[in-house]
């Protein structure tokens, strides 16, 4: 199957590849299939591309590219949406925010989107746990080394 991205041009995914995000994503809503791709083989940016939509693709990044301890428990009712996955199948990626300046980067630690990669179920799920941030920094900034005393392996906004 072959899907168009504005990003990244013509896409040949296999069909079992596709997830399917059954109420779509905050923003986003209705039914939606998309396809993970990144751009270089080394590259920890993923796009979430949408299997319809050339113009939606959505930069993602998996949890443990950024922070080391990133382990949320997802509500019952959450797995159920996702179809009961085994600790195994499950998968969360993790919604970067671009904006003009690079170095202001930020992901989305509360809401990181769960997928059942066994049945190819994608949600974005809010966490209940204020440990995880909304705004993450990616990048240190000058006043995280103050705050917190020099150190600044944690960047919330």
């Amino acid at each position: 199957m072959k899907i168009r991205s504005d990003r990244l041009g013509e896409i040949t995914v296999e069909a079992r590849d596709v997830l399917v995000a059954p109420e779509g994503l905050p923003g986003f809503p209705g039914p939606r299939r998309f396809h993970l791709a990144r751009i270089a083989e080394d590259d920890p940016v993923i796009w979430l591309q949408d299997a319809e939509d050339s113009g939606l693709a959505l930069p993602v990044i998996e949890p443990g590219s950024i922070i080391s301890e990133y382990a949320p428990e997802l509500p019952e009712v959450e797995l159920d949406a996702l179809g009961g996955p085994d600790a195994d199948d499950l998968r969360f990626l993790l919604v970067l925010v671009i904006p003009s300046d690079p170095a202001g980067v930020t992901v989305n630690l509360r809401a990181p989107i769960a997928v059942n990669e066994r049945r190819g179920i994608a949600r974005q799920v809010i966490l209940d746990d204020e440990a995880y941030p909304v705004r993450y920094r990616l990048f240190p900034h000058p006043e995280d080394a103050s705050a917190t005393g020099g150190k600044t392996d944690a960047h919330p906004v």
